[in-house]
């Protein structure tokens, strides 16, 4: 049933966005923000008031833990700002790559978004610090892709497996970008700063897919070797629903034009990680998930500027 009213939807979105042709954009002024910024706040804060004592998920216990210098109170206004900044991170990365008016709709997106919501409440500080650095590295290789090497670098320090698109992003721009001598040595480079950052954590992955592959998948070793997250069938068809329409539409537009740039490399390249199980994978649905919500944007925006005229043409 959910199945098919996404299908339907998808279909009303297509016809809509193909059908009328408007041309403008939304005056966005800063002030909008607010709007998303708002939303993001207070869904954050509403755990607080719902489940009081114990509000986040097992993981905020690790963290209380780990920073006990600070008091629970700050800890978690830390975290809540760190959220915001993701937010805001996604903001900048959408207005770098398509315009101010996308990059509010993506805002407003992220704030709307269940999946990140359920990112945030399982208390995955370092993956969304990391996260944030990711989306920068996509940020600054438009234009500096040589600061992609110590972002890189840092992400394997915080979280190595957020890392590894990147880096395989970067193997699927030699196929797809000209800049090819440029970005061969970036992977050098960045492949040789994140292995010697994270070469602890490097080899303690591959003793997780051995134990994995060795022990008949017993259950801990699985929910570890999976990522601790939804699996993609949940993902689909509950969490991410309503904006992966315009998604799907991004991408189908993207790949007609030829446009592989290093949004939709990133994209192409979590992908890949989620499809063949790679260790961790369901995590990579996380920054699947980012992505989606950045090229959902554009198209969202043209969506409700024909839709706001295809229902005010017709009165």
């Amino acid at each position: 049933g959910i199945r098919l009213l996404f299908w339907a939807f998808s279909l009303f979105l297509f016809w809509i966005i193909d059908t009328e042709k408007v041309t403008g954009t939304f005056n966005i002024k800063i002030w909008w923000l607010a709007l998303p910024i708002f939303i993001l706040i207070i869904s954050r804060l509403l755990p607080f008031f719902h489940w009081g004592e114990f509000p986040l998920g097992a993981d905020a216990g690790t963290y209380l833990k780990e920073y006990r210098f600070l008091s629970p109170n700050i800890l978690y206004a830390l975290y809540i700002t760190l959220n915001l900044l993701l937010g805001l991170t996604v903001y900048l990365v959408t207005e770098k790559y398509f315009n101010k008016t996308a990059a509010f709709f993506s805002f407003l997106i992220f704030s709307l978004s269940t999946s990140q919501f359920l990112v945030y409440w399982l208390v995955y500080g370092k993956m969304m610090a990391a996260a944030i650095f990711s989306l920068l590295a996509l940020y600054y290789l438009k234009s500096k892709p040589w600061l992609a090497i110590p972002l890189i670098g840092l992400i394997s320090v915080i979280h190595p497996p957020t890392a590894l698109p990147l880096i395989l992003l970067l193997i699927l721009s030699l196929i797809f970008m000209p800049n090819k001598k440029e970005i061969f040595f970036i992977i050098i480079l960045s492949v040789a700063l994140a292995l010697h950052l994270g070469w602890g954590d490097f080899i303690r992955y591959l003793e997780y897919t051995r134990d994995y592959l060795s022990t008949n998948y017993p259950l801990g070793i699985t929910a570890l070797f999976n990522g601790h997250f939804v699996d993609l069938d949940f993902y689909q068809s509950f969490l991410a629903l309503f904006y992966l329409p315009f998604a799907l539409l991004a991408i189908v537009r993207m790949a007609k034009e030829k446009n592989f740039n290093y949004l939709f490399l990133y994209l192409v390249a979590n992908a890949l990680l989620v499809y063949f199980n790679f260790v961790f994978h369901n995590r990579f649905i996380i920054l699947l998930d980012l992505t989606a919500i950045i090229l959902a944007g554009p198209v969202f925006s043209n969506f409700a500027l024909n839709f706001l005229f295809f229902i005010f043409a017709r009165t």
